[in-house]
Formats: C-alpha cells, sequence, structure tokens
C-alpha cells in the first residue's frame, strides 16, 4: 500500500465533512424559525407555537454556550428535541427561559 498516511488523511476529511453535514441538518431540523414561546414557571410546561408546534414538560435542558437544547415529553410520552438561539430572544425573556427549564435558582430560595 502506497502511502497510508494519504490514504487515513483522505478518510478523516470525508468523515469530518459526513459529520458536519449531519450536524447541520440536525440543527436546522430541530431549531424552530420563528414562533411564539409559551411557558409556565411552576411545572415547567413549555408550548411553541410557530414553524414547529410542539407542547409538553421540559424533560432535559443543557446551556452549550449561546445555544440551549430542550428535551420536551409530550404528553403521549413522545420525545423531542427543540435548539433555541440566545439571540433569538431579548435578554429579559432568554434569562426567564433559562431560568424556568435550568432551574437556576434551589427550592427554598427566597428570589
Amino acid at each position: 500500500m502506497l502511502f497510508p498516511s494519504v490514504y487515513l488523511g483522505l478518510f478523516s476529511v470525508v468523515l469530518g465533512f459526513v459529520g458536519f453535514k449531519l450536524c447541520l441538518w440536525q440543527c436546522r431540523h430541530n431549531t424552530p424559525q420563528h414562533g411564539v414561546i409559551l411557558i409556565t414557571q411552576s411545572d415547567n410546561y413549555i408550548e411553541l407555537q410557530g414553524s414547529h408546534f410542539i407542547q409538553g414538560r421540559v424533560a432535559d435542558a443543557e446551556l452549550l454556550l449561546n445555544i440551549l437544547c430542550l428535551r420536551i415529553a409530550g404528553q403521549a410520552g413522545a420525545k423531542r428535541r427543540v435548539f433555541i438561539i440566545r439571540d433569538a430572544l431579548s435578554a429579559q425573556d432568554w434569562s426567564r427561559l433559562c431560568r424556568c427549564c435550568l432551574g437556576r435558582f434551589p427550592k427554598g430560595s427566597k428570589q
């Protein structure tokens, strides 16, 4: 086999490109383009109306840089993932959404 490092380098580039395209497709599929977010703070019930219509309880939330990744459990038991970008909301709305979904304040605090 001539120049195995060339084949390995080419394979790495192709694998990286396929991974990038798959990640980009997943982000486009799971990020709502426009709409309205309704959320209740007491029981973490969220409803997204717009390009995606999703309703249910926030089962899991994770903050990755400027992207809030929500896993929403519907009433039928189906789970759906939604990405919300920080620039899509005002600062006040973003902080309220993070506070509701991530549970920043421990139970029993006065804030």
